[in-house]
């Protein structure tokens, strides 16, 4: 696929060189990059990998996955193997001020959330509205819902999160995690992994019309860049 992407970016190129200024060049620009989008767009939708990951990288019952820029550690309690695709589980240790929230609101196109306190205060934000949840207490989120979870008290909270329908949801995190982890992953390289994980995440705050547009926008760009769709395991070390 990035051949023939590089191949479109050629010809538009071509063409720009062979006609003459002024605003004809300017209207065939214009042509040659919307049809470039739209070409772009067709073929990363066309050849967009399944979220589900390579046989011998599945995601492992007790995995941790440290995020330091959200203060923040998943751990990883009930894969979508485990439950043969019914859940996943996994348990969020916050520090003091961290939290997914720290990046603001977001949503799970194709799975609903359930988040459990177990130890702690976390501010919960479900469709524009907080709610202080204390441990014993419980929020469920519908697929689809934008959201955040933040600890925003001077103690640790640990809150356990459930995803019903699965849908590979720990091998996203772990993903995540390998490409650079929360606040870290970078436009570029989220574009590309969300050609793969469209139903696993989407931004909150605008519409999820618009931030699946504008994916389609940026994939193409970030699949010719080389940004890949899958990051293996580090090597172990020597």
């Amino acid at each position: 696929m990035r051949e023939q992407l590089q191949q479109a970016i050629a010809v538009a190129a071509s063409l720009g060189r062979r006609v003459p200024h002024g605003p004809v060049i300017a209207l065939i620009t214009g042509a040659c990059v919307g049809a470039y989008l739209l070409v772009g767009a067709a073929l990363v939708t066309a050849t967009s990998p399944s979220p589900a990951p390579p046989a011998g990288d599945l995601p492992q019952i007790g995995m941790m996955l440290p995020e330091p820029v959200i203060k923040s550690t998943f751990v990883i309690r009930r894969t979508t193997e485990d439950t043969e695709g019914a859940f996943v589980e996994m348990d969020v240790l916050m520090n003091a001020g961290g939290g997914p929230g720290m990046l603001g609101t977001h949503r799970h196109p194709g799975a609903e959330e359930r988040l459990q306190v177990l130890e702690g205060v976390v501010t919960i934000r479900v469709d524009g509205t907080d709610h202080a949840v204390t441990a014993g207490e419980s929020v469920r989120i519908p697929g689809g819902v934008s959201h955040s979870i933040r600890n925003e008290s001077d103690r640790f909270a640990l809150v356990r999160g459930r995803f019903e329908p699965a849908a590979h949801m720990d091998t996203y995190f772990v993903q995540v995690h390998r490409a650079g982890g929360f606040g870290r992953v970078g436009t570029f390289r989220m574009a590309a992994l969300a050609t793969r994980f469209r139903d696993q995440y989407a931004p909150g705050p605008p519409p999820l019309w618009f931030s699946r547009a504008a994916t389609l926008l940026i994939a193409p760009s970030a699949r010719v860049a080389g940004m890949p769709t899958h990051y293996a395991p580090a090597p172990a070390p020597d």
